[in-house]
């Protein structure tokens, strides 16, 4: 998507959509991220992980608030400072500079968003728009990355 067509999107629909802007490296870093805080969390209640980002949430979930479990994940990626390092991306950085100025500020996020497949609860799935519209105000834009 060149930056026009970016900007538009924004303007126009009040979000775009970016493919293939995340490196491989930084999407296996958030992975690795992901399955150590559940796997510390898992061991607080003498449970072994699994390995598996999905099992691991499914089998965390039990034993403590899902929106607990986010913010515990949240709080460790905002440590290990993945959040700058998606926004620096190359073509993310580019369409957020064109299309919102160089002035930009990033600012640390409450949760990490979780939808959990093969679930019936409204909760735990919410349809793709949802996500941004739940908690985004005029001065702020989210940005979704799929790490599972």
């Amino acid at each position: 998507m060149n930056n026009e067509l970016f900007r538009e999107n924004m303007v126009e629909n009040g979000y775009a959509v970016l493919k293939q802007c995340i490196s491989r490296p930084l999407i296996i870093e958030y992975q690795q991220a992901i399955k150590f805080k559940l796997g510390q969390m898992l061991e607080d209640v003498n449970i072994s992980p699994k390995g598996d980002i999905y099992i691991d949430f499914l089998e965390t979930i039990k034993h403590y608030a899902q929106f607990q479990v986010q913010v515990d994940l949240s709080k460790f990626v905002f440590y290990k400072e993945l959040h700058i390092k998606r926004f620096l991306q190359p073509q993310v950085l580019e369409k957020l500079t064109f299309a919102l100025g160089p002035d930009l500020e990033c600012n640390r996020e409450v949760e990490l968003a979780v939808n959990v497949r093969d679930t019936k609860g409204d909760y735990l799935v919410k349809k793709f728009h949802q996500e941004y519209w739940s908690g985004c105000g005029l001065n702020s834009a989210n940005m979704d990355t799929n790490c599972y």
